[in-house]
């Protein structure tokens, strides 16, 4: 079974990107859009938005999934493992803290756990089609 490139990848946004992205005042996603009031512009009050799935915690999650892969590279599985799943522990629907979780289990050959892990990360990122791939090669491998 090849393994090609980096199965331990860590994808961040930065918090500006994750709600609306900075822009220029008076863009939309900005925050400071403009309404116009007798005549004049002024700005648009901000109203809270709802957020789904609870708060933003994947700067938190991210920083554990960074030691994971430091861990993960000099070959400590065990504390890879404690970081990834402090990672989940922070922010239960991170796809790629599964998908580092599946990967960490192929790995070590524990085949059956990785494809299990990796179709959890699926069913929150199912547009991650480099994963779908290694699901249905490993599973094909069987």
């Amino acid at each position: 079974m090849r393994a090609k490139g980096d199965l331990l990848k860590v994808i961040t946004l930065s918090r500006s990107a994750a709600v609306g992205g900075p822009g220029r005042p008076g863009e939309p996603g900005t925050g400071e859009e403009e309404e116009e009031k007798n005549g004049r512009f002024e700005p648009k009050k901000r109203q809270k938005k709802k957020r789904v799935g609870g708060p933003f915690n994947e700067p938190e999650s991210t920083k554990y999934l960074l030691r994971a892969r430091t861990a993960y590279f000099k070959e400590d599985y065990n504390r890879t493992l404690d970081h990834i799943l402090k990672a989940i522990e922070v922010e239960p629907r991170s796809a790629q803290a599964y998908a580092m979780l599946g990967s960490l289990y192929f790995t070590i050959n524990w085949k059956n756990l990785a494809v299990k892990y990796w179709e959890m990360a699926l069913e929150l990122d199912p547009d991650n089609s480099e994963l779908e791939d290694l699901v249905a090669e490993v599973k094909n491998a069987n």
